[in-house]
């Protein structure tokens, strides 16, 4: 029994069986509550069987009419890309309401001044000239040219191999 790590650190230092016991206490709220919290991860993630997709959906960048091949960028190169295309498609759809608006109401209004939530919400929110910039954006930083481009989300069925919805995201004609 005494050989047991925390005796021992009891003998040794009481803020460190504090700490530690502390730290367990929380830990295992996490665990009950489901919350992932790195290193520790809730085993039953790994363990139900994942679902079968019946639809997915890529998106689809169009130079000229033909299509451009994002996967062939480097692997940061092409999640820049496509979680800008997500991001700009989600701030588009719910304009002018941010998708995250009700999340930073909750986490910050009344509990914080008025002038550092305004802070806040300015910074984690689009308003109308980030969304217009992003055609400029994604020409600069991907099709570097001066040319006519689109960008389409495609949902396709995945037992029957084919296209069942195309919805234009943006386009950007050539001056």
């Amino acid at each position: 029994m005494q050989s047991l790590y925390l005796i021992r650190v009891w003998k040794e230092s009481k803020i460190l069986f504090i700490g530690i016991l502390i730290f367990i206490f929380f830990q295992s709220f996490f665990i009950i509550k489901r919350v992932q919290n790195f290193p520790f991860f809730i085993f039953d993630m790994y363990s139900r069987p994942i679902e079968k997709q019946v639809t997915f959906t890529i998106y689809e960048i169009t130079k000229n009419g033909k299509s451009f091949d994002y996967t062939a960028l480097t692997n940061t190169k092409e999640n820049v890309v496509l979680n800008s295309i997500r991001t700009y498609e989600n701030a588009k759809k719910s304009y002018p309401n941010a998708p995250n608006e009700a999340v930073i109401e909750h986490r910050f209004k009344n509990k914080i001044s008025a002038k550092n939530y305004q802070f806040i919400k300015d910074g984690l929110t689009n308003d109308k000239a980030t969304i217009d910039a992003f055609g400029n954006w994604i020409n600069r930083y991907l099709i570097k040219s001066n040319v006519d481009f689109s960008i389409y989300k495609n949902t396709y069925d995945f037992q029957n191999k084919t296209k069942t919805d195309s919805v234009l995201i943006f386009s950007k004609n050539a001056i």
